[in-house]
């Protein structure tokens, strides 16, 4: 899994740096938009028989400051 993962990673960050519109929208229709719903349905059941209250996950905005010295 952690080849397969680690090819993934390279083919996107080969996406992002050359901006290749066609790949990005070849791996979101290949993985992105169809799904098996067994598989989803395997993967709720698991999530609740962990007992675990939901995880959120926030997109943080930083935004750089300048702070002088006097």
């Amino acid at each position: 899994m952690r080849q397969g993962v680690g090819v993934l990673l390279a083919e996107l960050m080969r996406i992002k740096a050359e901006g290749d519109y066609q790949a990005i929208k070849s791996l979101v229709d290949r993985y992105g938009v169809h799904f098996d719903p067994m598989l989803r349905d395997q993967v709720v059941a698991r999530y609740k028989a962990l007992d675990i209250s939901i995880v959120l996950y926030l997109n943080v905005r930083l935004a750089p400051t300048i702070k002088l010295f006097t």
